[in-house]
């Protein structure tokens, strides 16, 4: 096997349903269908989720196995839970209400047998709402960007995994022990495994195949004050253990990439946002410094365009 589809679910039967359909029709479609497995992680699920995968299992074609946990374990460890049974080179991960387009699997498979200097490929993304309307969320109609190995890249694109639908990497023990056995654990992880990848080994921006990330479920996590900013940063902090300053940047150009979650252009919002980053106990002085001057720009830079308009 070559590539398993890494699924972490909970009480959506109904949607990771539909999802196992349009994936059994996709990967049929592959020139060698049993290149391609599914693995779903069950966080517990209080509705049927287990006995209609159970029932969906016994009458397909597609491989699948399931994984049950024994309590709500939240979201992180139910990934990493799935992410541990892979057993394939290839993983992607996939939200259960989340679709993949027409022919994303196909260009994977592609790429993932044909260069060996690749280590991820990350998709454009596309909001599905209630009423079946979608708006692009990022990533230009028909491109491709194709970047070599290294902390530019990094930078250019790992802020992108903060989204788990489609992220494609290569599955390595020391990437994983490194995360599982560290103090920087945290609910936006596959950062981190995007990043490790994308540091080492060469990456593609398939900003033409857009997932359909659903965008009227509950979420079974919430934002915090600071929109998860510590969260995300600790995946960076821990790729750059032995560089402190690489660390920072990666975290400020996160941040830059993603002023929505700092709260940029509202006072009370974003000194709150800002606030909650600085009693954190969780990241150095050093970023928080650095946080700062970051925040005093962006400020003042918003006040400014707000003054000439």
């Amino acid at each position: 096997m070559l590539l398993e589809i890494l699924i972490p679910t909970f009480n959506r039967e109904k949607f990771l349903i539909k999802n196992l359909d349009l994936l059994n029709s996709q990967i049929s479609k592959l020139p060698n269908p049993t290149q391609v497995g599914v693995i779903i992680s069950d966080n517990c699920s209080s509705d049927d989720t287990v006995k209609v995968v159970q029932e969906y299992i016994a009458k397909s074609s597609l491989k699948i196995r399931l994984l049950q946990q024994d309590c709500n374990r939240g979201l992180e460890i139910n990934a990493v839970n799935a992410l541990y049974a892979a057993t394939a080179p290839w993983v992607m991960f996939l939200g259960d209400d989340d679709y993949l387009p027409d022919e994303y699997l196909e260009f994977i498979i592609e790429q993932v047998s044909t260069r060996r200097d690749l280590g991820c490929i990350i998709p454009g993304s596309s909001r599905l709402y209630s009423n079946g309307d979608i708006k692009i969320a990022h990533g230009d109609k028909d491109k491709l960007t194709y970047l070599k190995p290294g902390f530019k890249s990094v930078l250019k694109i790992s802020y992108f995994g903060h989204q788990l639908s489609g992220l494609t990497f290569l599955r390595d023990e020391t990437m994983i022990e490194k995360y599982t056995t560290s103090k920087y654990r945290n609910i936006q992880l596959f950062i981190y495994f995007i990043a490790f990848n994308i540091n080492i080994k060469s990456s593609i921006y398939a900003e033409k195949y857009k997932i359909l990330v659903s965008h009227f479920n509950h979420r079974h996590w919430n934002f915090d004050e600071s929109g998860l900013l510590i969260d995300n940063y600790l995946n960076y902090l821990l790729l750059y253990q032995k560089n402190i300053f690489k660390g920072i940047l990666a975290c400020i150009v996160f941040t830059d990439k993603q002023k929505w979650r700092l709260r940029i252009g509202s006072i009370k919002k974003s000194f709150r946002s800002l606030n909650n980053i600085l009693h954190s106990n969780r990241i150095p002085i050093s970023l928080k410094g650095a946080l700062v001057a970051y925040f005093i720009y962006a400020s003042s830079y918003s006040l400014f365009q707000r003054i000439l308009r």
